[in-house]
Order: structure tokens, then C-alpha cells, then sequence
């Protein structure tokens, strides 16, 4: 049986990783002012340059339903059953849209996180190691699912700067940190 490891650009593996454990992704859409693109390795770059210039924080926009039933259709062409691991449904209404879209099509098995970026790519490169192992799709859904409350992601911010201007951190703790 061949199974597809699914997740979403937000795993925040890069792109040897992706290739080395064969996981797919949907991308994130990220607006800067007027323009949309897609969430690609690419992207931070542009990020930052757009922040520089115009002092503001791109937005995200959640994929939806259709993005997702378009991805799943498309590895099930190649793949008998897919494993798809969501960014935490805490975060992003994402994950209703992937449930439903997977719903549909029987074959997709949807694990919700409830993690973001480091935690979601463990748990996405940990299912494909089972899916090496020779593991069926349900099974592996089953592992990864288990492992799910056992995940801890955390991060460290050099600079308070995209808290500041994202409404997380005031403009005294601002001053402070730096």
C-alpha cells in the first residue's frame, strides 16, 4: 500500500527535509498589502523585506476546503490513502476546512496537532518514518495521533519587533527587551 505524508506549509520543514522523507504540503496563503502568495520556503525573505518597507505585518489566510480536497485529489492519483497532520485547530480554522474536505474522499486520514511549525514537522516526519516501516494508513494515523499530546514546541524571538507590531508584546516590554 502506498501512503502519502501530508501537512500544511506551516510544518516549517525545509525543503531537504520535505524531499528526504517525502512529505507533501498545502501551502498557506500570505498577504502582503495587495499581493497573495503562496507559503513557500521562499516566502520569509519576502516577509522581512516587506515589513522593513512598509512597517507592517503580512496576514495569513487559512486554506481552504476546496485547496484542500485539490491536494488530496492530487496524491491520491499516486497513493492509495493519505496522512495528513494540521497545524493546531487552537490556531487556524484549517483544520474544519481539511476534515471536511477529507470527508469526502474516504481515503484521507486527518490528525490535528494542536501544535504549530516544529511540532507539526515532527509529527509529519515521524509518520513518514512509520509509512517507511512499512506501517497501513490507519495505523500510522493511530501512532501519530497518540504521540500528539506528548508534543512541545516553543520558540525564541531575538528581537520583541513582530510581537510588538502584532499586538503581543506593549511598547514598554518593547523598549525593555531591546
Amino acid at each position: 500500500m502506498k501512503i502519502a505524508i501530508s501537512s500544511e506549509s506551516t510544518c516549517d520543514l525545509n525543503l531537504e527535509l520535505l524531499k528526504k522523507y517525502n512529505i507533501s504540503t498545502v501551502p498557506y496563503s500570505v498577504i502582503l498589502g495587495d499581493t497573495v502568495v503562496a507559503d513557500t520556503p521562499e516566502v520569509p525573505a519576502r516577509i522581512y523585506k516587506y515589513v522593513e518597507e512598509t512597517k507592517k505585518l503580512p496576514k495569513t489566510s487559512a486554506v481552504n476546503e476546496s485547496q484542500y480536497k485539490e491536494h488530496f485529489v492530487n496524491l491520491l492519483k499516486d497513493h492509495d490513502a493519505v496522512v495528513h497532520i494540521t497545524l493546531g485547530s487552537g490556531l487556524t480554522s484549517s483544520v474544519a476546512h481539511c476534515r471536511t474536505a477529507a470527508e469526502k474522499l474516504k481515503k484521507v486520514f486527518v490528525i490535528d496537532s494542536q501544535s504549530l511549525s516544529s511540532g507539526v514537522g515532527l509529527l509529519a516526519i515521524y509518520a513518514a518514518e512509520l509509512r517507511d516501516q512499512g506501517l497501513d494508513a490507519k495505523t500510522i494515523f493511530e501512532k501519530v495521533s497518540a504521540r500528539v499530546p506528548h508534543i512541545q514546541a516553543s520558540f525564541v524571538v531575538d528581537k520583541l519587533d513582530y510581537l510588538y507590531k502584532g499586538g503581543r508584546c506593549n511598547a514598554l516590554e518593547l523598549f525593555g527587551a531591546n
